[in-house]
Parts: structure tokens; C-alpha cells; sequence
């Protein structure tokens, strides 16, 4: 009776001291994980990468009213196009007949890493990226720009997506020098795709 009473207790002090060092163990790594954030933080000169929608209103923006957004979001400065980040991908979301989408995405490089931003009318998200991704530059003084394209290809494209030949939201994607666009509402995801220097349809 006496060797089982101090085996239980053996026991419960062994737990108690087992769930004691879990407990530091966790402090621990919680204090070093809150130390590397604020350090990160405190280096970085770069937006939050989830910041709040502002008060201001969300409308539908041009893909060079996104290009201005991105620059700014990188400069110190605010608002400038004397700093221009390098583009390596884009895609518009709801992009409507004048070209301007509720959302555009944009692939960029910044002190040697890679990140997809997020751009609306009243915020900007930016994602870092680790994986393979588009190394060829998008030179937008040289291709069609994505209002351009629809201009171009309006009444094919609403013929394409659209039964009654009105358009609607399209998403627009631009990828090693080829635009796919889809219909945003069309779930069989039919897709069209343009040369990206002369708007001119590539039948695959």
C-alpha cells in the first residue's frame, strides 16, 4: 500500500513538473516570436500587409491608377511616378467595359524579394511570395494596356462571354506577354487570349 501511494505521487510530481516546463516553453517561444516582429517592423519601411480599408469610398480603378498605387505604396515619399516598381504580372478582377477593375494584382520585386499587392481604390495589400514566379518584366510602354484591349476587342469579347452581347465584368491576365481574359460570372471559364503588344486575338 505504502509503494503505490509513493508511485502515485512520484507520478503526479513528475507531471506537474512536465506541465511546468511545457508552460516555459511556450513563453518562450511566444516571447521570441513577439521580439522577431517587432523587429521586422521596426526595419521595415514597407506598408502593414494587411492594413484596414480606409473611410474613403471604393470605386472601380484604371490599371495606371493601380500602377500609381503600387509606386506609392513602396515610396517613403507618398504618391510619385518617379519611382516605378518593375511589373512582372497582373490581373484585373471585375474588370468592367471602360478597362477599370475593383481589384488588380500586381507582381513586383523589392530589395530582391518577390511580392503580389493587392490594389483596390481605398487599400492596398501586400503579400510576400516565396514560390516560382514570373521572371520576364512587363514593359507597359510597350504593350497594349488593358483598356486598350477592350476597346479593341469589345464586341468580340461581349459575343464571347456574354449572351446577350452586353458587357459585363470580365478578369483580365497578363502573363509572359499574353492577356487571357475570362467572364467574372461564367462558371464553364471560357477563355480568351491576346497578344499583348498588338490586341490581336491568339486562337490556341
Amino acid at each position: 500500500m505504502l509503494f503505490n501511494q509513493t508511485y502515485h505521487f512520484t507520478i503526479m510530481a513528475l507531471l506537474k513538473q512536465w506541465r511546468l516546463a511545457l508552460v516555459m516553453v511556450i513563453i518562450l517561444q511566444l516571447t521570441l516570436v513577439s521580439g522577431c516582429m517587432e523587429k521586422i517592423q521596426s526595419e521595415s519601411s514597407l506598408a502593414p500587409l494587411y492594413p484596414e480599408k480606409t473611410e474613403e469610398s471604393f470605386y472601380p480603378i484604371s490599371f495606371q491608377e493601380g500602377i500609381n498605387l503600387l509606386n506609392a505604396l513602396f515610396s517613403n515619399e507618398g504618391p510619385t511616378l518617379n519611382k516605378t516598381m518593375p511589373l512582372y504580372y497582373f490581373r484585373g478582377k471585375g474588370v468592367n467595359k471602360e478597362g477599370k477593375a475593383e481589384q488588380w494584382i500586381l507582381g513586383t520585386e523589392y530589395d530582391q524579394n518577390f511580392y503580389f499587392v493587392i490594389v483596390e481604390s481605398n487599400r492596398q495589400v501586400l503579400i510576400p511570395f516565396q514560390g516560382e514566379h514570373p521572371r520576364v518584366t512587363v514593359d507597359i510602354q510597350k504593350i497594349i494596356l488593358p483598356d486598350q484591349l477592350i476597346s479593341k476587342n469589345r464586341n468580340g469579347i461581349a459575343e464571347a462571354f456574354f449572351k446577350n452581347r452586353q458587357f459585363s465584368l470580365i478578369d483580365v491576365e497578363m502573363k509572359n506577354n499574353v492577356y487571357s481574359l475570362t467572364s467574372s460570372t461564367d462558371t464553364m471559364k471560357k477563355i480568351l487570349y491576346f497578344d499583348a503588344y498588338n490586341g490581336v486575338p491568339i486562337y490556341l
